[in-house]
Parts: C-alpha cells; structure tokens; sequence
C-alpha cells in the first residue's frame, strides 16, 4: 500500500485504467496502481478529476488538503455514519474528571519518558543537561501521576518539554540551532520541519478517530476550542518524540538535509519543494519501519499500524468507560 504526495502547483490528478495518474505542466505524467493507493495529501494548488473524486469517495482513500507549509486544511473523505451511543459516552467521558485526568496522565507521562529517550539516543557521549533529564524523569515518575488537576498536568508537561526542546538546541548541528519551540509561523528550519511532521501525524491520527466513529474534537487533556480537534491532539503528544521529532533530528545530525532548503523572510520560515520531498520520503520510510513498541499486541507493528492501534485503543476506552484500556506509547 502506498500514499500519494503531491506537492508541485499545478498538477491533475485522474484515472485511466486501473492507474491514478497525476500529470505535471511539464508534460510528465506519474501512473501508480489504484489498488495499493491508501490516502493522499496535497500540498499544492491541483485539480482532481470527477472520476479521480469518485474514485476516492468510492474506497475510503482520505484527500487531505495542506497549505504549503503543511497546515493542515481539511479533507474529502466519504460519509461516515455516527455511532451514537459511543458518541454519548465520548461527551460523559469528556465530562468526567476521573476519566480526563487518568487519561492525561497517562499520556503526558509517557510524552515525558520519549522525551528523554531521545536525548539519550542522540546524546553520542556523555548527556548534557543530566539536570533537566533528572527533573523531566521525577515529572514523568513521581509529579505528574500525582497530579490534582489537568492544568497541573499541562503546567508540567510545559516545563518538561522547554528543558526538552532547550537540550536540543545545545546539542543540535550549529547550523540548525534555533532560539526557542515555535509553533505559527515558524522562525527557523527546525520548527519548520517539526510544524510539518506534527500536522501530517495530526491528519493521519484524525483520519483514524473519524473511521472508528470517536469525533475528533472531543478530548481529554486540551480544551475545547472551535476548529481544534482536541481528541486528535491528544493522541499525537505520545507520537511526537517517537515519531516526528526523531526523524527531523535524524535528517539534522545525518546531514540529510540542508539549511539552504529552507526561505527564510522576515521572521517567517518556509520549506521548499527540495526540502518537503526529503521530509516526506523520510517520515515515511519511519512510518513503515516495524516496532515492538504497543505492550498489548504480540507481534512487531509499522509505526502507522500502531497509531491505527492507539486510535482504536481509545475507542475501546470509551466504549467501556475505562480509561485503563488505553495504554500509551513508552519507547525504550
């Protein structure tokens, strides 16, 4: 199975045969299977055939709209008929302090714990800030299961990802070193490049709640805010370090990637074609790598078959009214 990108203005994507086709304005044409088409995104300004819609609506494969610095847009996907009892019991469980608060806890403390696994894992020697990795452990371990309230908790999820994101700007390459986490728009290409893996994760993790009828914007540790799918951000706080931090700093301290593949205008940082097919083709190739990460399954599980397993983890939550089903993500 494969997911299409398209990220040149101008493209057409249709169907001929049993091809999708996505043509360029330079005459080239790229052909892949229909039947090992699983979603597609779409970073550009492209057109989309009626039969390509048709096509999409027909087998579930999910359209997301980005703009070009990878904001996540929207989506034609095909009607999806509610589960009302579960969608009761997402809003009583949203509702109940018991349950938000061990959810919370559970997830931000297992945020915390990627964190410093992956400062130990690109630390090549001795780990600086042994200081900040001693206070984000006694958070993950000791403060945060004893928290009394979700702000508590977000306060200290705060602090540990400042101490987190403050060790990677000491220990990152000197031409990606920036001066702190920032969200819209991006100062630099660190934050770029981690702004753009946190909204493809989003989508994908969106995507996954909406198939198993659990309404994305219903959630338990972010407020309710209008537009902000709450559940979606969520479940993503586990997967940042494991998935998209590690890949930025693997394409960083690999010296695969380039700062001149970066505009920077103004305070503003945006990344070009060049550096959003390197992006893509590298989050990707981590998406498929196999995990024996998810403590309840038996078996090694690509990175995006254990997101689909999280997501349908939390639905079984609700469903019983037992936030104990859900089990985050710790990695090693």
């Amino acid at each position: 199975m494969c997911f299409v990108y398209v990220i040149k203005h101008g493209a057409v994507l249709g169907i001929s045969g049993g091809h999708l086709t996505v043509r360029y304005p330079d005459a080239t044409v790229e052909s892949i299977p229909k039947n090992t088409i699983e979603g597609i995104s779409i970073f550009a300004k492209v057109l989309m055939s009626a039969a390509c819609i048709e096509f999409c609506l027909g087998n579930n494969i999910k359209v997301g709209f980005f703009s070009g610095s990878g904001v996540y847009k929207g989506s034609l996907s095909p009607i999806l008929y509610s589960n009302t009892e579960r969608l009761r019991k997402q809003i009583d469980t949203s509702a109940s302090c018991e349950f938000a608060m061990s959810i919370a806890k559970r997830i931000i403390s297992a945020k915390i714990n990627n964190q410093i696994v992956i400062m130990r894992r690109y630390s090549h020697s001795n780990l600086k800030g042994n200081d900040d990795v001693y206070v984000m452990n006694k958070m993950s371990k000791h403060k945060v299961p004893e928290a009394e309230s979700i702000n508590r908790i977000i306060g200290y999820e705060g602090i540990a990802s400042r101490k987190y994101f403050g060790w990677i700007a000491d220990n990152i390459e000197e031409e990606f070193k920036f001066e702190r986490r920032s969200r819209r728009p991006a100062t630099d290409p660190f934050n770029c490049m981690l702004n753009f893996g946190y909204s493809l994760l989003t989508k994908e993790i969106y995507g996954e709640l909406e198939n198993r009828y659990v309404n994305p914007y219903i959630g338990y540790i972010h407020q309710d805010k209008y537009g902000h799918p709450a559940l979606a951000s969520d479940l993503i706080e586990e997967w940042r370090p494991v998935i998209v931090d590690s890949t930025v700093l693997s394409l960083i301290q690999g010296h695969e990637i380039k700062r001149e593949s970066f505009d920077v205008d103004s305070g503003m940082c945006r990344m070009t074609e060049e550096a959003i097919k390197i992006f893509i083709r590298k989050i990707e190739q981590k998406m498929e790598t196999k995990n024996h990460y998810l403590k309840y399954i038996d078996k090694a599980l690509t990175f995006r078959e254990a997101v689909w397993h999280q997501a349908d983890r939390m639905s079984r939550a609700i469903d019983k009214e037992n936030p104990d089903i859900y089990v985050p993500v710790m990695i090693r």
